[in-house]
C-alpha cells in the first residue's frame, strides 16, 4: 500500500500545477477572446484546433498515448471554446 500512497501524492502534485497550467491557459483565452471580438474573428477555428491537437501528439514521449492525449486536448479545447461563448453570450 506504500507504493499506492507515494503515486497518490505523485498525482497530486501533478494535479496542482495542471491546475496552474489551466488557469494560465484560460486567462490566455481570455485575452485571445477579446482579440477575436475586436476583429470580428469567429470563435472556432477547426484549422487552429487539429494544429494545437498534432503539436500535442507531436510532443508526447510516449507515442502509445496518442488517444489519450487527442481526447485530452479536444476537452480543453471545448473548455476553451465554452468559456469564450460564455463571454459572448455574457456580453464581457
Amino acid at each position: 500500500m506504500k507504493d499506492l500512497k507515494t503515486y497518490r501524492a505523485q498525482i497530486d502534485e501533478i494535479d496542482k500545477k495542471l491546475i496552474d497550467l489551466f488557469e494560465q491557459r484560460l486567462d490566455i483565452v481570455t485575452n485571445i477572446d477579446k482579440v477575436k471580438k475586436n476583429n470580428d474573428i469567429p470563435i472556432v477555428n477547426e484549422l487552429r484546433e487539429a494544429e494545437v491537437i498534432s503539436q500535442a501528439i507531436f510532443n508526447l514521449n510516449n507515442k502509445t498515448y496518442s488517444d489519450e492525449i487527442t481526447e485530452y486536448m479536444k476537452a480543453i479545447i471545448a473548455i476553451s471554446r465554452k468559456l469564450q461563448l460564455k463571454s459572448k453570450d455574457t456580453g464581457n
